[in-house]
């Protein structure tokens, strides 16, 4: 994979995993100090960190279940349906064209022709989708991906500096 063509998430969660970002730990634990959920989220899903699986999972229950007491909605269990919709957020990539959106030979050019598993989005379908409970994990899913944005925000505003110094993500800071 062309390494600039990551997303700025993949680059820094790489860096975060390598551990070649200076004070990775603090600027995580800062990031995270007034919002803990998101920073449990992104050390899941962008730095790969298998030992905080537990943690994001307890994360999205949060979310569930506090979306369940406002909505009034009588569903139980609800960790199931946390689990499910944590598996999808961390790989929602479509398994026909691994996020390409086109059907691909490995070594060649993009034919141009949708993926016809995925229709040309690159992810794969929900799979709660046709369930009774659709909107409720739909709901879990747009709350995950709002703190999935804060959180490269907040990172982004208090990396910046960082970042620059170290030469890393330099061109997708400038894009924001």
């Amino acid at each position: 994979m062309n390494p600039d063509a990551r997303t700025v998430e993949e680059r820094f969660g790489s860096e975060v995993a390598d551990g070649s970002v200076r004070r990775t730990v603090h600027a995580i634990g800062a990031c995270g100090v007034h919002d803990p959920i998101p920073s449990r989220l992104w050390r899941t899903k962008w730095a790969l960190d298998a030992k905080s699986y537990p943690e994001a999972l307890n994360a999205v229950l949060t979310i569930a279940i506090s979306i369940r007491e406002k909505q009034r909605l009588r569903i139980n269990p609800v960790e199931p349906l946390a689990e499910e919709v944590l598996r999808y957020w961390l790989a929602p990539v479509c398994p026909s064209c691994f996020g390409r959106k086109a059907d691909v030979i490995e070594g060649t050019p993009h034919l141009g022709i949708a993926c016809e598993v995925c229709r040309g989005t690159g992810t794969r379908g929900y799979p709660w989708a046709g369930s009774q409970h659709d909107r409720f994990c739909r709901e879990v899913l747009y709350a995950l991906q709002d703190a999935e944005v804060r959180m490269r925000n907040r990172l982004l505003d208090k990396l910046a500096h960082q970042i620059r110094d170290a030469g890393v993500l330099t061109t997708a800071i400038d894009c924001v």
